[in-house]
């Protein structure tokens, strides 16, 4: 649990930069220190290995295991209390390691991306990418469990070979996905 009031200080730290960067006319200005707002209060979580804050739920923040659990998506509030418990229907976890939110095929709805890019051992020949409409939570409703829409399975092959590779993320502009790998020298960012 440890390991989790680290991730979600994180995350404040992340936001806070990210808010601080958008809304910053003054680059002289000095960035504020994070602080803890929540924790995780769930057992279903043993290895947290995306977040993302949810655009059109409010407060709600979007969470996944890593590797070896099943095709489950988290939402929690950012308190750590779970909210719902979604399965992500057509989905399998081979190896997820990252969660984004950005644009889709229908201007509307934003889309939750969730990578299945982790590959330890470098030895598969694609990694893919679920893509689903956002669902909405009521963050005063019970626990919800229930399951997304249909995942669209979106499959990449890296031009030089298999990768591993811990970071997803989706440009908000045009919906370009981005891969960052690991366990190499030098990382590399691929875009699809």
């Amino acid at each position: 649990m440890q390991n989790m009031k680290i991730f979600l200080l994180i995350l404040t730290c992340f936001l806070s930069i990210t808010s601080f960067a958008a809304n910053s006319n003054n680059p002289q200005e000095t960035l504020i220190s994070g602080k803890q707002i929540g924790q995780i209060k769930t057992e279903l979580i043993k290895e947290a290995s995306g977040i993302a804050a949810s655009r059109k739920n409010p407060g709600i923040l979007w969470i996944h295991n890593d590797s070896g659990n099943s095709a489950r998506l988290y939402a929690l509030n950012i308190e750590g209390e779970l909210i719902g418990n979604f399965k992500l229907e057509g989905a399998n976890c081979r190896d997820w390691e990252d969660i984004a939110i950005g644009p889709g095929p229908d201007e509307k709805p934003d889309y939750l991306y969730i990578g299945d890019i982790g590959d330890n051992d470098e030895k598969y020949s694609s990694v893919i990418i679920y893509r689903v409409p956002e669902p909405v939570i009521d963050p005063n409703s019970e626990l919800i469990k229930s399951k997304t829409a249909p995942a669209e399975k979106i499959e990449l092959v890296y031009p030089d070979g298999a990768k591993d590779a811990e970071t997803l993320m989706v440009d908000p502009s045009n919906g370009d996905i981005y891969i960052v790998t690991k366990r190499r020298l030098f990382c590399r960012v691929y875009r699809a």
